[in-house]
């Protein structure tokens, strides 16, 4: 059966923010299709191949959005890895990686219905975030994300250096790994950290890094955002990345305004196909669960979409 196209398109483009709009590959992301497409096969973005990990950790992350109009569902928990090379890391929806980990056993090659049954039997993550690059020979971050297109920043890895003060004394248990405590203020937030020198690799979930050792902990001081390690395994996994030659690049301040915007404001930016909707429906749909880690955003910006229950 043909899907009507006036419809498929509003439902094409919803979905496609709605499932992925922080989604840092293109899993997650289904391919809408007539039936007759299901043998054709899907046009993926292009990856490039970074080597191969040599350590892996499997963070649980609860996110509370205050601003979440659902008071009920304003907190979701979801899982990130972190891969480890000697000249990269990501930091990615678990998803994903599991994906892109099928699919590179392809070739990055599949149908569309195949795609779509490989995605839908993964699943997706209930918190959005982009694929977080370091590219160590480079010294830079890079992020992407999908937000009407596909986008990502840069920047030097000094500019997000982190200045951490260690509390020897109070520790934690973290995976059957002793950790010691840290406390930073970065970009916003205030951060409690819980370190272990038994494994001496400096990184750590999303950009928190530059101690003597992984952490396995980290708490924004808030309650808002909290990482704690589940799983730390070695590696031996591909490590895929979205070729930023392909990409369109922010600064950093527009990345986090691009993201923001359709956040908080979708439905209003996909125009005409809601224009008839009443203003008070539109309203009710367009906020979307979101809370950054960093709180980059000037006050007179975020004043524009402020949630008012």
């Amino acid at each position: 059966m043909r899907t009507n196209t006036s419809v498929h398109k509003l439902f094409l483009l919803s979905l496609c923010f709605l499932a992925g709009s922080l989604c840092p590959s293109f899993a997650q992301i289904r391919v809408i299709g007539n039936e007759d497409m299901v043998n054709e096969i899907a046009n993926l973005d292009p990856v490039k191949d970074l080597g191969t990990d040599h350590l892996e950790i499997i963070y649980e992350s609860t996110v509370l959005d205050p601003e979440f109009r659902n008071k009920s569902r304003n907190l979701k928990t979801g899982y990130f890895i972190l891969q480890v090379s000697n000249d990269h890391t990501l930091f990615r929806d678990y998803e994903d990686f599991k994906m892109d980990s099928v699919l590179s056993l392809l070739n990055f090659r599949v149908t569309i219905g195949r795609f779509n049954n490989l995605n839908d039997s993964i699943g997706a993550n209930p918190v959005k975030k982009g694929t977080l690059h370091q590219d160590k020979r480079q010294e830079i971050w890079e992020e992407h994300a999908f937000a009407m297109g596909t986008y990502f920043y840069s920047e030097p890895l000094s500019d997000a250096a982190i200045p951490w003060t260690l509390y020897p004394e109070d520790t934690l248990s973290v995976a059957d790994y002793k950790c010691h405590a840290a406390t930073a203020n970065f970009r916003g937030r205030e951060w409690k950290a819980y370190f272990t020198e038994e494994i001496p690799v400096s990184e750590g979930p999303w950009k928190l890094r530059g101690l003597p050792g992984v952490i396995l902990s980290a708490d924004s001081q808030d309650g808002e955002i909290k990482y704690r390690a589940v799983v730390i395994r070695k590696g031996g996994n591909g490590m895929f990345f979205e070729d930023e030659n392909k990409l369109n690049y922010l600064s950093l301040l527009n990345w986090h305004k691009l993201i923001a915007r359709h956040r908080w404001d979708f439905f209003s930016s996909v125009g005409d196909m809601v224009k008839d909707l009443p203003k008070e429906q539109r309203t009710k749909l367009h906020t979307l669960f979101w809370n950054p880690e960093e709180k980059v955003l000037p006050e007179d910006f975020l004043r524009l979409f402020r949630v008012n229950d």
